[in-house]
């Protein structure tokens, strides 16, 4: 959160108080929450959209540097 209000402030010119209020505001609609669980409902809005493409769920961490391929079926999303 700090972060970003920081941005607004010192990037965009926003006033401290607008910048919280506006990420207080909009945060919950954006809020990713688990991000495996987030890349697989990406990707099933991505095949419904695409029907014809193939989409995989994959993942890089940072922690490691690797790309990983969410299993769907050990997830319930």
């Amino acid at each position: 959160r700090d972060a970003f209000v920081r941005g607004l402030v010192d990037r965009a010119g926003w006033g401290q108080p607008e910048a919280e209020a506006h990420f207080d505001r909009l945060a919950p609609q954006f809020e990713i929450g688990g991000a495996a669980e987030s890349v697989v409902r990406e990707a099933a809005v991505l095949r419904e959209r695409y029907p014809a493409i193939v989409v995989a769920p994959l993942m890089y961490l940072l922690a490691d540097g690797l790309l990983y391929q969410v299993d769907e079926k050990k997830l319930q999303v």
